[in-house]
Parts: structure tokens; C-alpha cells; sequence
């Protein structure tokens, strides 16, 4: 089955469980330059998988570590259970549909404890996978911790020991250092130096509602960066430095997507994260990382879309010098609706179907939107996009989007988590489940009389806490302008206005407390409107 762009069909129904608003922005088709179409390859042979490390080297994907059952739960110990942790190294003939494997439990304890944990930070130079840090049991410890280690193995040697059915054990390199405790952060390379970027340590039983000491969390917010010492007896790292930052950098989970800026420099972008300290919601901003290191919080822009790691697909127009971002699934604070098209905001963040792309021109704006084409389920949160054999690309993994002609190929949306409802983390989530179906990637720049759906916000952001409320509460939220705007409290399911006022706004972040005492037990919304649009979002008061 192949689904193309021009269906601007649902391909799954949406059910949600929570009480939302639409944001009433409007509807404006643009030109887009490529179009997208999802199918499914003719692979067979995958694992139900997701979470781990995964690289692509001589024709062959290696797939190491990471989770084989669905969604974590959210209380001890079902958080992480042992039997939902991959055992085995995988490496896939991709093009003859064939998979060999050798387990891991055999190798010594610290090895294999290190070998089946998730949410590593991990990449591949060369012939060389390194892998850093990741949540998992510790049997020294005899608890779940995050893994002070870096790991290295060559994998012209570990595929070849894993065909032939040769313990690889002796491949694997180990490096102890705290700075390695990572997980969820992403890796990258710039020179010769390698950066942890962002994440956070987690030691202990997972837990939603930790009142009993079940675990120790800790955000970096740092951007870690080394040099990888590696030879024939020996891995390390040598000068070791820090860039520090504890609003912008407290983030995790997020995708780490590499760019060629409008100055032709390569670099990366940090696309949102969960979480932020004034509430259990995901980041909307993002911050641009130059090839020097330097960062940037990019101005007067958020990503609705997509807030939660997934399969990412980079792709570069030198043309028209029009950066694109596509982010397929995942879990998002906001969903289209499948009638209007607009975005409503779900603070459950539920899982979506939504194939989504930011672009940044040529003047460094960012424009995001939505392709109609969506993924054939409620799929793609902790995916990876594995780039196809012979597409072009830059030296950072950018696909060159004008050395395409026609309709190509260009990779593969490879595990992740499939949930058959948008919301299940209060309802069971042992209804969803790791992916073993690989998806193929197409994109045509020929296509013309392409649209897509832009989503934009004059006003963005918008919350409300405490929430619950009890005696009072505050609104915050963003403008991209100055000026003066309405703010309205209403009763949800009724016409009755409780409050209603005139505020003026300043360009970037606006705050205001309303004092509730007067109200009863209920559901309201907080609304605010400006230029024309409206957005609202939901309060209950206890």
C-alpha cells in the first residue's frame, strides 16, 4: 500500500480522552517544493524494537539495545520491566530480508547491562559505533540507573561476528566517566569533537507520582563536549568542556535534526523536549547549534507539531537555500483536526499520525507546516529515519534535495512505538507495542501544485497554573507582537463570561495573575485573543 500526499484522508480514527480547544489560526495553503509518499517496504525480518542504537554500515542495519514492548509504564516496577529490554544484537540484510542475531547474555555483567538499556546517546564515525550513557538495570547496583560508561565497537567486526555466529563480547570497548550518565540527550559531532547535547541522569524505579524516594533525576543542562581518545588498548576522553544553561538546555527526548544554515554552514537544531520547569508540558522553542558550538534560542518561533524524539528526516534545498525539517509521528501537544485542519492543543500529549516539517529560509524565519499525508497509524515516537542507499547527502547527513530526479527513494522509518489510541498512559499501556514494520521513505521534487498546510500563531504557548487551581492562577503565554489583545474567563459549556478584560501584550512573554476565589468547583477556559486569532486553553478549579 502506498499513501500518497494528495489524501487528505484520516487514516485513523481519533478518539481522544481529554477536553481540548482548537487554536483558531487560519487556513493558507502554500507552495511546498517535494512531496512525500509513506509505504511499506518489503522487509520482514525487523524486530519489534525501539529506543536503542542503531547504525547503518556496509548494507547492513545494527540494532543494539533498547526496548521490545511498548510505551514505559508509569509506576514500579512495570516502569521498565527486565523482560521488555532487548537482549540480542541485530544485524539486518535489509535487502534480502534477512536477520542475524546473537544475544548478549552471556557477555560479562557490566557489558550486557550496558547492551540492554535505552535511550542511549549514540553515533556512528566511520566503521566505529559509539554509544554513551542510557537508563537501564545495573546488577552491581541491583537498581535501574543511568550508565556512566561510553561504549565503542567496530562494526565491520560485529557484523561479521554476529553472521558467523562468533561471540563479539571482545569488540566492545568501555569507558567509565560520570559524565557519560546520560540519557535522553542526543550526540553529535563537530571537528573532531564529540557533544553529549541536553538529557538528564535518572537513577531509580520509574515512577509518574515519586513520593517515596523511588528515584534521583537530574537535567544536565549542559552541552557536553570531548574528544574521544580510541585505539587498539584504550578508550577516553580528553578536553572536556561545558557550555551551561539551566532554562533553555532543561530538556529531553527531543530530536537533534543536523542543518546547513543560510550561511552554508552546517550545524544542528534542538527541536523542543519535554519538560519545562512550570509545567508538565513539552518545550515549544528550539535552539540552533552552529559548527562552532554557539548557540541560539531561535526568536519568535515554536514547533506545535511535534515535541517528542521520532523519526527525523533532513533535507536541503541549495536552490532556493530553504532548509527543510520533516518529523514523522511522534507524540505533540497539538493535533490537526481531521475535519478543519486546525491545530487543537490535547495537554495529555498524545500520540499522532501528523507528518509535519519546519522549514527555516533563507533569511533564518522558520515556517512550519503539515503534509496531508499522515503515517498509516499512531506511529513513529522513538523511531529513527535511516537514510537509503546512494541518496546524497552532506558530510552531516543532510540530504541534497536538487541531486534528486523524480520520485526516490531516499530511506527508512525503522522501529518505534505503536499506540491504537492517541492516549493510553491512564488507560493501559500495555495496548501498545514496539514496531517491526519498516516504512519507506519517497520524496518527489518534481511534483507540482503540491500544498501544504502552514501553522501559525501570533499568539503561542499558552498555559495555565497551578491547574487544578484553588485560590488563584496565572496565565503566560508568547506574542510575536506588541499590542493590545482581549482576555476572556469563561465557564466551559456555558455562555457565562466571568472575566473579561483588555491587556496589553509585550513582544515575547507575557504573564498575568487573575485572583478565582469567587469561583466554584468547575472547568473553565482562559482565552485570549489577538490580531483576529483566539487561543484558549483548558482550568479546572478544585
Amino acid at each position: 500500500m502506498r499513501i500518497t500526499l494528495f489524501n487528505k484522508a484520516f487514516l485513523v480514527p481519533c478518539f481522544f480522552l481529554t477536553t481540548f480547544f482548537i487554536c483558531n489560526s487560519p487556513v493558507v495553503y502554500a507552495q511546498s517544493s517535494f512531496a512525500i509518499q509513506i509505504d511499506t517496504a518489503p522487509i520482514t525480518v525487523m524486530p519489534a524494537w525501539h529506543s536503542g542504537a542503531v547504525s547503518h554500515h556496509n548494507g547492513y542495519w545494527i540494532l543494539i539495545g533498547g526496548r521490545v514492548n511498548g510505551l514505559h509504564g508509569f509506576q514500579p516496577a512495570n516502569g521498565f520491566p527486565l523482560a521488555g529490554a532487548n537482549q540480542n544484537i541485530y544485524v539486518i540484510d535489509y535487502k534480502n530480508d534477512v536477520v542475524y542475531s546473537q544475544s548478549v547474555a552471556a557477555y560479562n555483567s557490566a557489558l550486557y547491562d550496558h547492551l540492554t538499556a535505552s535511550s542511549y546517546q549514540f553515533l556512528q564515525r566511520d566503521s566505529i559505533l559509539y554509544i554513551s550513557g542510557g537508563y537501564g538495570f545495573g546488577s552491581a547496583s541491583f537498581d535501574y540507573i543511568t550508565f556512566p560508561l561510553l561504549t565503542a565497537v567496530n562494526l565491520n567486526r560485529l557484523i561479521s561476528d554476529v553472521i558467523s555466529q562468533t561471540s563479539a563480547e571482545a569488540l566492545f570497548k568501555t569507558y567509565t566517566d560520570t559524565v557519560m550518565a546520560v540519557t535522553g540527550g542526543q550526540m553529535m559531532l563537530r571537528d573532531n569533537r564529540f557533544s553529549i547535547v541536553f538529557g538528564h541522569r535518572f537513577d531509580g524505579y520509574y515512577s509518574e507520582n515519586d513520593s517515596s524516594g523511588f528515584y534521583v533525576q537530574h537535567y544536565t543542562n549542559q552541552i557536553r563536549s570531548f574528544e574521544i581518545i580510541d585505539t587498539n588498548n584504550y578508550l577516553g576522553i580528553a578536553n572536556y568542556t561545558t557550555v551551561y544553561d539551566s532554562l533553555n538546555f532543561h530538556r529531553r527526548d527531543y530530536n537533534l535534526v543536523p542543518q546547513i544554515f543560510p550561511n552554508g554552514k552546517p550545524g544542528h537544531t534542538a527541536f523542543t523536549g519535554v519538560f519545562r520547569y512550570e509545567a508538565d508540558l513539552p518545550f515549544l522553542d528550539c535552539i540552533n547549534i552552529d559548527s562552532a558550538g554557539s548557540w541560539q534560542l531561535i526568536p519568535n518561533f515554536n514547533q506545535n507539531l511535534n515535541q517528542y524524539h521520532t523519526a527525523t528526516m533532513p533535507v536541503y534545498d541549495a536552490v532556493n537555500n530553504d532548509m527543510h525539517n520533516v518529523f514523522f509521528g511522534g507524540m505533540s501537544l497539538y493535533y490537526l483536526d481531521s475535519i478543519t485542519s486546525q491545530p487543537v492543543i490535547d495537554t495529555m500529549v498524545p500520540f499522532v499520525n501528523t507528518i509535519s516539517k519546519v522549514v527555516r529560509k533563507s533569511d533564518s524565519s522558520m515556517v512550519e507546516s503539515a503534509f496531508g499525508v499522515r503515517m498509516p497509524a499512531l506511529l513513529g515516537t522513538n523511531a529513527h529515519f535511516i537514510p537509503a542507499d546512494g541518496v546524497d547527502m552532506y558530510d552531516n547527513g543532510v540530504i541534497k534535495l536538487n541531486a534528486l530526479s523524480g520520485n526516490t527513494l531516499v530511506g527508512y522509518i525503522a522501529g518505534g512505538i505503536k499506540s491504537p489510541a492517541p492516549n493510553i498512559s491512564k488507560t493501559g499501556v500495555w495496548v501498545s507495542s514496539a514496531v517491526s514494520t519498516v516504512y519507506r521513505v519517497w520524496v518527489d521534487p518534481s511534483a507540482t501544485k503540491i500544498n501544504d498546510l502552514p501553522v501559525t500563531n501570533t499568539i503561542y504557548d499558552l498555559i495555565v497554573y497551578p491547574n487544578p487551581a484553588a485560590d488563584y492562577f496565572t496565565f503566560q503565554f508568547n506574542a510575536i507582537n506588541a499590542g493590545e489583545a482581549v482576555a476572556t474567563l469563561y465557564e466551559v459549556g456555558s455562555t457565562r463570561t466571568i472575566w473579561k478584560k483588555k491587556i496589553q501584550l509585550l513582544k515575547g512573554s507575557n504573564k498575568f495573575l487573575i485572583d478565582q476565589v469567587r469561583l466554584s468547583a468547575g472547568t473553565y477556559a482562559v482565552e485570549v485573543e489577538f490580531e483576529q486569532l483566539k487561543k484558549a486553553t483548558i482550568l479546572k478549579i478544585e
